[in-house]
């Protein structure tokens, strides 16, 4: 139920409506004519409303738009140091795509995750992303021939890698129920990943190993899932 509070006849009424956006701001104006005493709780068009004992009749809502208000939900700051690309993630739950073209790289953020310090950069040979806990979520997609590194510190994180990688990729996300994927692609470099403690889980799916795949998931209930997975060396 939305109540206003008692106005005097040719007074107006405003207030302002949080969304996820943009705000909006709400104005009705107010005239009063005699009428029996009832109250009338929604704002239909011409609804009647008993304010101070006198029936007022509503005019048609106005709506103005306010300026954004949504809050990011985290920011990862890139920096390129030569032909290294280093993310480095807030306390806050980080999301981000990783799309990947040669030694080309574009970063998206996801769930109002920004990215400062530029999001197109070239000239990359390795990529090293430091999170700094929560529930963070990373996704290369694409195919590079360097190295990847990603560490986490608490939650439930996500890495995913979907596409070709020529280069080592070491992945480690300390405690928390985290999980890896990786699919549809070939991966020429070997793979460390590090889960620690939490209930973790593996995904393999239609991609092919070439070198050794050392994966450990730490205490907790773990699920590995594989599916058309061919590994060419026994780790």
């Amino acid at each position: 139920m939305n109540h206003l509070p008692a106005l005097g006849p040719g007074k107006k009424n405003s207030f302002s409506l949080d969304t996820c956006g943009k705000g909006v701001r709400l104005e009705t104006s107010l005239d009063s004519q005699k009428g029996e005493e009832k109250f009338t709780d929604h704002f239909g068009r011409n609804a009647p409303l008993i304010l101070g004992g006198v029936a007022m009749k509503r005019l048609p809502l106005r709506c103005e738009l306010l300026e954004d208000r949504c809050q990011p939900a985290g920011i990862v700051t890139a920096s390129l140091v030569g032909a290294t690309l280093t993310l480095t993630g807030d306390d806050l739950a980080n999301q981000i795509n990783v799309f990947l073209n040669g030694d080309t790289v574009n970063i998206v953020g996801k769930e109002l995750t920004v990215i400062v310090g530029g999001t197109n950069f070239s000239g990359v040979s390795q990529i090293d992303v430091q999170l700094a806990g929560r529930n963070d979520e990373v996704e290369f997609v694409g195919n590079f021939d360097g190295d990847i590194q990603v560490q986490d510190t608490w939650g439930k994180d996500k890495v995913k890698l979907k596409g070709n990688y020529g280069g080592a990729v070491t992945v480690d996300l300390g405690v928390g129920g985290d999980r890896f994927e990786a699919e549809r692609g070939t991966f020429l470099g070997t793979i460390q990943v590090d889960l620690g403690s939490g209930n973790d889980r593996v995904e393999l799916e239609k991609a092919t190993f070439v070198a050794a795949v050392d994966i450990d998931a730490g205490s907790g209930r773990d699920r590995l899932e594989l599916e058309k997975v061919n590994f060419q060396v026994a780790s």
